[in-house]
């Protein structure tokens, strides 16, 4: 009986170890990213292989290895980390990751789309004064080459992080009005393209309505607040994180400017101010 009894404590402690590493190995299997998180690792956005340590960038909450980090790869057009495979592809060279490849503005028909709902969003959560002659206006999505042409064109080849641009120019004819052309970058995922076609939109009816020439900042800064204002009322956080986090003298600066103004002089005042008519 006693040496029955022994048999079974043994039989028993080796199922209990056999339960014991299978738990283990159904854990890491089930939750890799998780467990292996936990013991101080991550896995490599870029690669997708668990590494332990520290990683050398994080990109949008990404973790990516050295090796991917230092290795020579395309980068994503839009959040720049390192592309092993996967996302699009331009016929421009340019890349999307897998994040920013998903639900893109590709083609014209979606550009006027998305340029439609902008100033349907505009009038809803700024102001129904905010509008234009779809008659005088007109949006096209372009690749890169030709809006990096149409930014040197319009004297702004510098400015690298665009990717929308308005072109305003008189019509002729016995009353001269002013007739805008809206350019947008092709394959911007959709939240971040329709921030941009908000902030053109900005651009076309100031300069329909302009009283006089403002400094750039005075008018970037307003563009800017447009395009918070419009993510504001869609709950678009990160929208509104990216538009807060630029220090740039003009859009960064700006923003900030209109957002005090907007607390000292309303809606009202700031349109005025806008225009130039204060």
């Amino acid at each position: 009986m006693g040496a029955q009894l022994k048999r079974s404590l043994k039989v028993s402690r080796w199922g209990l170890l056999f339960l014991g590493i299978l738990s283990w190995l159904l854990l890491f299997s089930w939750v890799p990213a998780q467990a292996f998180s936990q013991l101080g690792g991550y896995t490599c956005a870029a690669c997708h292989q668990e590494r332990a340590g520290v990683s050398s960038r994080t990109y949008e909450g990404r973790q990516v290895c050295p090796e991917c980090e230092q290795a020579s790869l395309p980068r994503c057009f839009i959040c720049k980390i390192p592309i092993r495979g996967g996302g699009l592809r331009f016929s421009d060279g340019r890349r999307n990751c897998d994040l920013h490849s998903q639900r893109v503005v590709t083609t014209q028909s979606e550009v006027e789309r998305y340029f439609r709902e902008a100033w349907s969003l505009i009038a809803r959560y700024v102001s129904p004064q905010i509008k234009c002659d779809p008659d005088l206006t007109s949006v096209h999505i372009v690749d890169y080459n030709l809006f990096v042409e149409r930014l040197r064109l319009s004297g702004k080849a510098g400015e690298s992080r665009a990717h929308g641009l308005t072109l305003t120019i008189n019509s002729g004819g016995f009353v001269t009005m002013p007739v805008s052309q809206v350019f947008v970058l092709q394959g911007l995922p959709d939240e971040h393209a329709l921030s941009v076609i908000v902030h053109e939109c900005g651009h076309v009816w100031q300069n329909a309505n302009l009283m006089r020439p403002l400094d750039k900042t005075r008018n970037e800064g307003f563009c800017q607040w447009l395009s918070y204002k419009v993510n504001q009322g869609l709950g678009r956080r990160q929208q509104m994180a990216e538009l807060l986090a630029r220090r740039d003298p003009y859009y960064g600066v700006g923003l900030q400017v209109y957002l005090q103004l907007e607390k000292q002089l309303g809606i009202e005042g700031l349109l005025d101010y806008a225009l130039g008519r204060d």
